[in-house]
């Protein structure tokens, strides 16, 4: 299978002596998290349960190992070829919190996408180990889906004066005369498959729970994670976008806009920065200004 895009976003960690000790270094360093099977001491991985003894495929000239073929899921590269078996990692599902990391990879699933040596790969020869378009996550990014959704939250929160008193995503309604009203949410809070037209509407209430995104293509809130790969599969490019204090609305991009801002008018709500690559700005379309937390549990700033 052909690998189109390495590991992508790995949690972020800077090589520093101090991060030595953080917990996600720590997990890397740790062999009994073998998530790419490059340990065939561990017992961490398993082998292919579609290796095949009676299937054989030839061998691609230029390949290293003595033989001309190897059989099913086998390496076609170890001894002949039919000797040490394609190890497959468990499934994200299946993967410990504590092996689980913050990355993932893309393998090209078409036709023209496969090396000369089908059934050779960890995407051929593990079920479940990347997913229908090819995705393969190191990390289970719904673990806490169901605080993406409006049931999750009551309609009505406590009471109120005036314009204060509310949770971020409830606003102050019912008023009586003398002020006092009921925190209601906002009608501009959206939730998971919800309609929206940008990002911080999708991380209101939701906010210390999930990292969502309101997709471009769907207009729908969706968790970060699978608004990116929308994105992609839908061959979106970046979006240029531009500070101004006409795009921006909240305090903190009048200080930063010459870096980095909120902007509404070409991004949506997310962030719009300045790329060293070519000196002009563009959109990060699914980084909310308003989200507070990873859906990567392996981040430190971990959702909760």
């Amino acid at each position: 299978m052909k690998v189109s895009a390495a590991i992508l976003a790995l949690a972020a960690a800077s090589a520093s002596a101090h991060d030595a000790h953080h917990p996600f270094l720590r997990k890397l360093q740790d062999d009994s998290c073998d998530l790419y099977c490059v340990n065939s001491n561990s017992d961490f991985c398993k082998d292919s349960p579609l290796a095949d003894l009676s299937v054989m495929y030839p061998k691609p000239n230029g390949m290293a190992g003595d033989s001309t073929e190897y059989a099913k899921c086998y390496v076609p590269w170890e001894g002949n070829g039919r000797s040490v078996k394609v190890r497959c990692p468990p499934t994200v599902e299946e993967t410990p919190v504590s092996c689980q990391q913050c990355g993932y990879s893309w393998s090209n699933l078409s036709p023209d996408g496969l090396f000369s040596a089908p059934f050779s790969t960890v995407e051929e020869c593990c079920p479940g180990i990347v997913d229908a378009d090819g995705y393969r996550y190191t990390y289970s990014y719904d673990w806490n889906i169901e605080k993406a959704k409006r049931s999750s939250y009551p309609a009505k929160k406590g009471s109120c004066w005036g314009w204060w008193g509310c949770d971020g995503g409830y606003e102050c309604g019912d008023r009586s005369w003398w002020g006092k009203g009921t925190c209601k949410l906002s009608s501009s809070s959206k939730f998971l498959g919800e309609t929206c037209s940008d990002n911080t509407q999708c991380n209101k209430v939701t906010s210390d729970h999930v990292a969502m995104a309101c997709a471009r293509v769907s207009k729908t809130c969706l968790l970060k994670e699978d608004a990116d790969r929308q994105h992609s599969l839908a061959g979106l490019t970046r979006k240029s976008c531009s500070c101004s204090v006409f795009d921006h609305w909240d305090f903190r991009s009048t200080f930063t806009g010459l870096i980095s801002c909120v902007n509404y008018k070409d991004c949506g709500g997310a962030e719009c920065t300045l790329t060293t690559q070519d000196g002009n700005k563009y959109c990060h379309h699914t980084d909310a200004s308003n989200a507070k937390c990873s859906n990567c549990r392996a981040n430190g700033n971990a959702c909760k």
